[in-house]
C-alpha cells in the first residue's frame, strides 16, 4: 500500500521542525510493549513522526513550508488487522494515552493532527472494506 502524500514539504530535516504545541514527554512504555506482544508495528523515527504530525489543512500547509508543527505524536502505530486496532486502542486507554485515528491524513480541518507525544493510529494497513453502514 502506498504511503500518502502530503501537499507540502516540510522546509527542515527529519526532526528539525520546531512545534507550536507542545507537552511533557509521555510514557508510551506500555503500549510499546503491548504492540510488541502482539507483533504489531509502531515507528518513532523523526522522519515518521514529522509527517504524521500533519494533514491537509491549509494554516498546517503553511507552517511546513517554515518548517514548522503544530506537534509531534510520540509513535505511529500501524495495526493490519481490527483485532490489532482493538489491542491499541485498549492499551492507549490503559495507559490514558490519547491516540488519534488517521486514515489518509487528508483532512482539511486538522483533525488528523494528534495531541503532542500521542500516538498516531495510522489505519493505511487496513485492507477490505467488509460492510459500509
Amino acid at each position: 500500500m502506498s504511503t500518502p502524500k502530503l501537499p507540502t514539504r516540510l522546509a527542515s530535516a527529519p526532526g528539525a521542525a520546531t512545534t507550536r504545541d507542545s507537552a511533557p514527554p509521555r510514557d508510551l512504555s506500555g503500549i510499546v510493549a503491548r504492540c510488541d506482544s502482539a507483533g504489531i508495528d509502531w515507528l518513532d523515527d523523526a522522519a515518521t513522526l514529522d509527517e504524521h504530525a500533519r494533514d491537509w489543512w491549509p494554516v498546517s500547509i503553511g507552517w511546513a513550508a517554515h518548517g514548522e508543527l503544530l506537534a509531534r505524536p510520540g509513535i505511529v502505530v500501524l495495526p493490519s488487522s481490527t483485532a490489532a486496532v482493538l489491542e491499541v486502542v485498549a492499551a492507549c486507554n490503559d495507559a490514558r494515552v490519547p491516540f488519534t485515528v488517521q486514515g489518509g491524513r487528508s483532512g482539511v480541518c486538522g483533525g488528523a493532527v494528534p495531541e503532542p507525544g500521542a500516538v498516531a493510529l495510522d489505519l493505511t494497513r487496513l485492507t477490505g472494506v467488509l460492510e459500509f453502514d
